[in-house]
């Protein structure tokens, strides 16, 4: 599920039911994927994917992103999850941490980044609470159902802050009074 961000529409104009049935699939969480028929129902200002491999190029808006197989089109058939979400990023938005369930995974900066089951779990608990901190006995509750040891929560934070924080950020503030937040400009804007 897309966190925190406003939902971007994206057009598809292609005669592959399939090519356009795994783009709305893909972006399921983070875009409302429509299917047009012809440049007459393109909105102006909404992307505009058109399927060089189906359709004639001539019927090509200007506004258009070109997809196909030839070496001219700015997307390459098959496309990569990874590019599809970079067409669906708010421009003003790039460094929002988003989660998505159908790829279990975190993404960042267009990149994605797997996570294991608890690790997805304590991230979502932390998203959730758009910036308020979570103790270690709430996140205990959340995703470890009241186990007892909070040692566990340092553990996986650490593992998080791992994979998360490469780049040399702060993604994850700990506090030892109040336990652990996502630090809000991660969070991208409030709709």
């Amino acid at each position: 599920m897309p966190l925190s961000h406003q939902r971007k529409r994206l057009e598809v104009m292609s005669r592959d039911d399939y090519l356009c049935q795994k783009i709305k699939l893909t972006l399921l969480d983070f875009a409302d994927v429509v299917r047009i028929s012809n440049t007459k129902e393109h909105t102006p200002g909404v992307l505009l994917l058109f399927d060089c491999d189906t359709l004639s190029k001539k019927e090509m808006p200007s506004d258009a992103v070109s997809m196909g197989r030839a070496e001219d089109c700015r997307i390459k058939i098959p496309i990569s999850f990874s590019e599809l979400l970079g067409l669906t990023k708010p421009d003003d938005d790039s460094a929002a941490l988003i989660l998505s369930d159908k790829e279990r995974c975190a993404i960042l900066r267009g990149e994605q980044i797997r996570l294991t089951e608890v690790e997805y779990t304590l991230l979502s608990s932390l998203i959730k609470r758009s910036g308020a901190f979570a103790s270690r006995e709430e996140l205990l509750f959340e995703v470890w159902n009241g186990e007892r040891d909070s040692g566990v929560v340092n553990v996986y934070i650490h593992y998080l802050r791992e994979k998360l924080e490469c780049g040399g950020e702060k993604i994850i503030i700990s506090s030892r009074k109040h336990g652990y937040a996502v630090d809000e400009k991660f969070l991208g804007r409030k709709d």
